[in-house]
Parts: structure tokens; sequence; C-alpha cells
């Protein structure tokens, strides 16, 4: 099994630009979420799977913890992430089911895109997946689930997801969290000696010329898994959910 320099889990760990955020964020209500269901596999009737989609982090913009990653890059990664874990929070012990199907959206109004979209797209755009959850593993968290998506309920969209990454490589963005406006530094010696400003590198993320700089994944990543957070460092918002066994419920 491939062992990577580095992996970053794209749940925030920092309040970088809270402000910045909150104006990128994608809308993301659960109506506006209904395209993605699309993503889910053929709906069984069986009792402990929980279907469910979302978006898992943004193309072409940097999240709260410094990192990024250009279209072309996230385009010939995401297949990476079919049959991978989905956990709570990141912890791996608490694996509680598994991305179905991959695919993208508009940001930020998230309507499914195709990868020629995508590839021919002029600003940022969504990178999202389905994934069934196994509700024998944790029925309490099931239902939380579900309750995310009861606007009556206090924990509406309460629950969004980030992914996992392994990598080995990457370049750096200056001056702008969107990639659309950002200079890309590509040169190996350039990207070597501005390491030292990266947040991830124990600087303070501005370059000897006060520009903002960004970890820019690069090479040849792969999607490790995601997991269902509270706090994601991407710009995204909530998870739509499935319950088949809601509507047998109710044609008791």
């Amino acid at each position: 099994m491939k062992s990577f320099k580095y992996k970053a889990i794209f749940t925030a760990s920092t309040s970088l630009s809270k402000e910045t955020k909150k104006s990128f964020e994608a809308k993301a209500s659960i109506d506006e979420l209904n395209e993605l269901k699309a993503l889910m596999p053929e709906v069984k009737e069986d009792e402990d799977i929980l279907y469910c989609s979302f978006n898992l982090a943004v193309a072409g913009l940097i999240n709260d913890n410094g990192h990024g990653m250009l279209p072309e890059t996230a385009l010939k990664m995401m297949d990476s992430f079919k049959l991978k874990p989905m956990n709570i929070e990141h912890w791996r012990n608490d694996v509680i089911g598994t991305i179905s199907n991959v695919g993208y959206s508009s940001f930020p109004d998230n309507k499914l895109m195709s990868p020629e979209d995508c590839a021919s797209c002029k600003g940022p755009f969504n990178l999202c997946a389905s994934a069934v959850v196994w509700k024998h593993v944790s029925p309490y968290f099931a239902e939380y689930l579900k309750d995310t998506n009861d606007e009556s309920s206090w924990v509406y969209k309460d629950i969004s997801t980030s992914w996992e990454v392994g990598f080995d490589e990457f370049v750096i963005a200056r001056g702008s969290r969107n990639l659309f406006d950002a200079e890309i530094v590509t040169d190996e010696a350039e990207v070597k000696r501005m390491s030292k400003y990266l947040t991830q590198m124990g600087g303070n993320g501005f370059d000897d010329t006060n520009k903002e700089v960004y970890m820019v994944i690069s090479g040849t990543p792969r999607g490790l898994g995601g997991g269902f957070t509270s706090n994601p460092a991407a710009a995204v918002k909530g998870v739509i959910v499935h319950d088949p066994c809601d509507e047998c419920n109710e044609g008791e």
C-alpha cells in the first residue's frame, strides 16, 4: 500500500479567514442539494441502509486550512474516492459507511455538471459524492443525520462533509484564495524557497512581499475517504439523505 508524504484532512482546524469563507460559502440549503440525489445508487428497501449525497470540497478555492486543488487535478482524482470509507469527524475507527459514487456540481448553486463542463469552467465548482450509511453501526448518528434534513429541527443542516487526501506533491498559489485569480507558482526551486511561508510549514501564510500564499495539492493525489463533520474547512454545507424505510412506514 502506497504511503503518502502528506495527508490533508479537510475539517477546519484554523480560522484562516472566517469572513472570506463566509463570502464564498455555497448556498446549499437541503432543498438546493436535491439534484445530488441523482448520484445515489439504486435504492433498495434495506432497513439498515441510509442513502445520502453531499458536496465534499470545492475545486479552485482555498479552504480554511490553507489547502486547495486545481480543477484539472481534482478531475483526475475524484474516481479514487469510490468505495472509500466515510467516518464521523475523521475518526478512522468510527467508519459508518462508504462512498458509492462521485460527481460535480456548480458553485454555489449545486447544479450537476459533467467532467467536460468542469474542464471548461472559468470558476470554482463543487466536488460531490453519494454514500451509504450503515444504520446498525451507529443508530444514533443515522437518526441525527436524518434530523439535519428537518427544517423544524435545531440541528437542521448541522452536518456537512469533508474529504481526506493523500499526496506527495504541491505547488503554491499566491495572491488569492480563488485559484482562478491567483498566481500559481510551479517552478520547483521557487516552490521550495516559498514553502517556509506556508502555514503548513510553520509560516504565517504570507510571503516576503506580504502576499498571501497557499498550498495547492498537485501530482497524483488519492482520495482516502471522507468524514461527516460539523465544521468543514471547505465552503460546503449540508448532507441530503434518503431513507426508503420512511416511505414504507408511511404506507402502513
